[in-house]
């Protein structure tokens, strides 16, 4: 560590304080950009240099982990996309697919207790999603936004 130029002064002086005495590390990449740097620390001994660790740790990083990395990206590109299509305007306001369905519900007069039964849901996540509903409109009751749904015509155009 203390040879290793290319390691800022400031650095290696706190991995010293950390009795590091070898440090190796390896890019993750996935589809030819890297997302980030995976580390190897000695702290009581110095890392066997005789042992091919350095290239063993490289390969470990490209066969292992890199797959994973791309794995991850490919899944948060699928659930960005899905969120996405569970986002609808109405009006000048957006919503997910289910405060849409459940704003369907209470604009058809549907107690609290029928939706959280018709849904699946419990009484306190319908309560929660006519909160944030009643929220992103500006209504202040329950009454107010089935009111001004009416005048959106939620109802009709959203069936």
């Amino acid at each position: 560590m203390k040879q290793d130029r290319r390691l800022q002064m400031r650095l290696r002086q706190r991995l010293s304080k950390a009795r590091t005495k070898t440090k190796i590390g390896g890019a993750l990449r996935a589809g030819g950009r890297t997302y980030g740097l995976i580390c190897a620390d000695w702290t009581e001994h110095f890392a066997p240099s005789d042992s091919n660790i350095y290239d063993r740790f490289e390969q470990t990083v490209t066969d292992v982990l890199d797959p994973i990395i791309a794995v991850s990206k490919a899944i948060a590109e699928r659930d960005q996309a899905i969120d996405a299509d569970d986002v609808q305007t109405v009006g000048a306001v957006t919503l997910t697919r289910s405060e849409i369905e459940v704003a369907k519900l209470v604009s058809k007069g549907l107690s609290y207790k029928q939706i959280a039964l018709i849904r699946g849901r419990s009484f306190s996540t319908i309560d929660h999603q006519l909160r944030s509903i009643r929220q992103k409109i500006g209504a202040p009751s329950t009454s107010a936004l089935v009111s001004l749904l009416a005048k959106m015509d939620l109802a009709a155009s959203r069936d």
